[in-house]
């Protein structure tokens, strides 16, 4: 049974090209136009004909033949009921052709078959329907998206994703249209260096909430201390902020990629289906907590890391992210999906009332930010020591083992920038050893400093904490 087109529309897409689709036609053809005299609020001559829906087969034995219901009723019954009623027989009913002898004639139903072969290389099917009907690219280790180094270009290895049809790239190209007309403000956006890699991605700070406030409730001191925390992961960026230089490849609002940006995506979309109607009309998407865009190159979707490289350069995706952010008609919708996924936010009450030292907290909140595996949870047990704060900290910032400093885990510049510098104004500092630098000169005696972290500063200086 065909509902409507949709149905229509899914048999076609879940046929094979070469199929053959039967369609069979119940019809009234038979029947005469023009009213017939006398018939007009009357019951319905057909009544006995059709039961309530029963399928729309005919019951053996129900109907009178010419003579009807007798005398001078034409055929009478008990109702039709059900979808017949409401749809062809009901308003067909005073058409119904009488007999001499004032009964109702019954024409009976005539079945149409047609068969049609199913040729879905010309199928085009609606822009919007690209996730569904397209392959999805795989991709292992050897064939992920990287970037070019020194360039602000990817490189996207050929992946074999089989044959996509005329009607399937008649679709894409439309996409691809759609794409180009987005405006990319490319001025907006300062290339960054990252690793001594130049051109390495794009960075825009944006801009603050649209009219959301996170700290809610009554409790003064909670106020104040999800204020301080809102100016501490702020150094992340604005609501509307754009990342794509660093590892995380793709970091759009608040300091969010990967799994919580598909979540706070898809929440955005769930809220304002125009948004993600928006994104899907030029190719991009984020469903089942990962990222999907359309490769334009060969027609498949990528997902994940791969999906995110498709759009680390990509401006005119890169601004529609931006000015929906940046608008008031959306931005406090796509606010309010961050501090929904913001779990640095997700303060305990008894680190309200019992932290004493506001820049403790503000560490804590900041590391929880920019790591995904802490959370309060992890830092209960700290009382906001800094000392046992940085405990936990330091072994997920993602240093590395070096047998010539001794066997200690050694954090890069860039990751002491961070972690040290720029978050909590250098509180960090209060948890190592010493707040001031040391001097080391590798290679270090083998196991000479195991069991210790070393945060390299520049050239032979480091802060030492041990673990």
């Amino acid at each position: 049974m065909l509902w409507g087109a949709g149905d229509l529309s899914d048999a076609i897409i879940q046929a094979k090209d070469g199929d053959q689709i039967t369609f069979s036609v119940l019809t009234q053809s038979a029947m005469p136009d023009g009213p017939a005299p006398g018939l007009q609020g009357q019951q319905n001559p057909l009544g006995d004909f059709f039961d309530p829906w029963n399928g729309g087969f005919p019951q053996q034995g129900q109907h009178g033949g010419a003579g009807g219901g007798g005398g001078n009723q034409p055929s009478g019954g008990g109702g039709m009921g059900g979808f017949f009623e409401d749809t062809v027989w009901a308003k067909r009913a005073v058409n119904i052709q009488r007999e001499p002898d004032a009964s109702a004639s019954i024409p009976v139903p005539q079945v149409i078959t047609v068969t049609l072969p199913v040729n879905k290389e010309d199928i085009e099917p609606p822009i919007r329907e690209w996730t569904k009907v397209l392959p999805t690219v795989g991709r292992d280790f050897k064939t992920k998206i990287t970037k070019v180094a020194g360039k602000p270009e990817i490189k996207v290895p050929a992946v074999d994703i089989g044959h996509i049809t005329r009607g399937q790239l008649k679709m894409i190209e439309k996409i691809k249209d759609n794409r180009k007309a987005l405006p990319a403000e490319a001025d907006k956006y300062a290339m960054e260096t990252y690793q001594g890699d130049k051109n390495a991605g794009y960075r825009y700070n944006g801009q603050g909430s649209k009219n959301v406030d996170p700290t809610g409730g009554t409790d003064a001191k909670r106020q104040e201390v999800l204020k301080q925390i809102q100016l501490e992961i702020g150094h992340e960026g604005g609501y509307s902020a754009v990342n794509t230089y660093d590892d995380a490849i793709v970091t759009l609002g608040r300091g969010f990629t990967r799994v919580i940006l598909a979540k706070i995506m898809q929440q955005v979309f769930q809220a304002k289906p125009e948004i993600k109607e928006m994104f899907l009309n030029v190719g991009v998407t984020w469903e089942n907590d990962k990222a999907r865009v359309l490769n334009f190159e060969n027609g498949g979707i990528e997902e994940g890391d791969n999906a995110l490289r498709l759009i680390q350069f990509d401006t005119g995706i890169l601004n529609l992210f931006v000015s929906l952010a940046e608008s008031e008609e959306y931005g406090a919708t796509i606010a309010k999906a961050q501090n929904d996924h913001t779990a640095a936010l997700k303060v305990p009450q008894s680190v309200v009332n019992t932290w004493t030292d506001i820049m403790a907290i503000r560490l804590a909140a900041h590391a929880i930010h920019g790591r995904g595996a802490l959370s309060w949870a992890s830092f209960s047990a700290t009382g906001g020591d800094v000392h046992k704060i940085m405990k936990i900290v330091t072994p997920v910032i993602g240093g590395k083992v070096k047998e010539d400093h001794g066997g200690a885990l050694v954090m890069s510049e860039i990751q002491t920038q961070v972690f040290v510098n720029n978050m909590a104004h250098g509180k960090a500092k209060e948890g190592f050893d010493s707040p001031a630098p040391v001097v080391l000169k590798p290679p270090l005696a083998k196991d000479s400093m195991k069991g210790v972290a070393l945060f390299h500063i520049s050239g032979n200086k480091y802060y030492k904490q041990t673990l």
